[in-house]
């Protein structure tokens, strides 16, 4: 059994069809299963094709999945298969097709497509091959087949698609739609496509790359979110203690894991996380579509622009759980409202900017407070500490901070 593993669009399927189509004549007998995560005929169902197709008996039929199962262990074991289980998303898909390594005969070979690395270590698969992102040379390859015909593009063209390179960053899936929309196309129209950062080929690719997202349970959308809109680039070790805060240890551990093994994130040699631009920018696009027309209705924001809407204007809601302020904001220029409804408001990051104004309200949620140049010279009277576990006001104005609980973590400046 071979492992294929990557995140969509990255060609698994492509490169499984092509071993099955080069080496199927070797066998006595071959199966390819599409798609079996998201199959809606039933497990069942998928469990009678594949006798059907390995046996040859299309009278054969399997009324429930313990019945296939039976029927695979009993009258596989002396046929030399050669099967493709593409797109597989639980172990219990593996377990129902493959119950055990016994089950088809000598010489057999089984390769198995996922997005999560997870199902193969547990179903014990013998080798894991990570497919990795096209380099420079041969993305530009693929990319010209499909807008020009060609292995490369003509010389006129040849800035233009070096851009699209530079955006899919290897990705063949980015590379195929935007190829395939630019065909035939004027130079005034890829430079369009190529400024356009919603709509379009890039709608198609998205598409593709949220299926991983929306497999994802509650809280490990929470994280992937969080990581997409504040934390790519970052240090693990600086990270890992702001989720555990926001969510908790055993959370933020398995959760890591979970998204590496999905291929939505890597943690690289230098322990920093990374995610390709493709996914954070699905990841960011997923937030913005909570609320297109109002920041404040957001659960994130990111924007310098969006946070200086919301923190001028008051317009935040209960809804935002995160903010980060990025350094090349200059100021802010806040008043007493502008937390005043962010109530479950449980991660702040404020860096760069110099800020004005005063608040008098702070959400109790708040996990995480790291505020440079913080206008404040004391915090609000109501404002209860109890979640909070870091506090970080370097170069600020604070001279008290709240009654009870301070249980915590806090950096200031000798000014201060």
């Amino acid at each position: 059994m071979v492992g294929i593993w990557g995140p969509g669009g990255i060609g698994k399927t492509t490169i499984a069809k092509a071993v099955f189509n080069s080496i199927r004549h070797k066998f006595e007998t071959s199966c390819f299963l599409a798609d079996v995560g998201s199959n809606s005929n039933g497990r069942a169902q998928l469990q009678e094709r594949l006798l059907h197709d390995v046996l040859r008996d299309s009278n054969l039929k399997v009324s429930s999945v313990d019945q296939g199962v039976s029927f695979i262990k009993e009258r596989m074991q002396d046929k030399k298969v050669l099967l493709i289980l593409d797109n597989v998303s639980h172990s219990s898909q593996l377990n129902n097709l493959v119950p055990s390594p016994d089950c088809f005969g000598p010489g057999s070979r089984i390769l198995i497509t996922t997005r999560d690395k997870r199902w193969l270590i547990a179903h014990e698969v013998n080798e894991v091959y990570e497919v990795k992102m096209l380099d420079d040379h041969h993305a530009l390859e693929l990319f010209s087949l499909h807008a020009f015909k060609r292995n490369e593009p003509p010389s006129d063209y040849l800035e233009l698609a070096q851009h699209v390179i530079r955006y899919a960053q290897g990705l063949p899936l980015a590379l195929i739609v935007l190829g395939s929309h630019l065909f035939r196309r004027s130079t005034e129209e890829w430079e369009a496509t190529i400024g356009s950062c919603k709509g379009g080929p890039q709608a198609d690719i998205q598409e593709v790359l949220k299926l991983s997202y929306d497999a994802l349970g509650r809280d490990l959308k929470e994280l992937f979110l969080d990581i997409a809109c504040f934390f790519k680039g970052e240090y693990a070790a600086r990270v890992k203690p702001i989720l555990e805060a926001c969510y908790d240890h055993k959370t933020m551990v398995i959760g890591i894991a979970q998204l590496q093994e999905k291929a939505l994130i890597r943690i690289d040699k230098d322990d920093r996380i990374w995610l390709h631009d493709l996914i954070e920018e699905m990841g960011k696009d997923i937030v913005y579509q909570e609320s297109p027309d109002e920041p404040g209705e957001r659960s994130r924001l990111w924007s310098g622009k969006d946070v200086d809407h919301v923190l001028t204007n008051n317009t935040g809601t209960n809804k935002v759980i995160g903010i980060q302020v990025p350094w090349l904001l200059s100021t802010i220029s806040m008043n007493a409202k502008s937390f005043s409804e962010m109530r479950n408001l449980r991660y702040i990051s404020m860096g760069g900017p110099s800020f004005s104004g005063d608040i008098d309200y702070l959400s109790n949620q708040l996990r995480w407070l790291d505020w440079h140049n913080c206008p404040l010279q004391c915090f609000p009277s109501d404002f209860q500490a109890n979640k909070l576990v870091e506090l970080n006001i370097i170069s600020c104005k604070i001279r008290q901070l709240w009654e009870g609980r301070k249980h915590l973590w806090v950096a200031q400046s000798k000014e201060s």
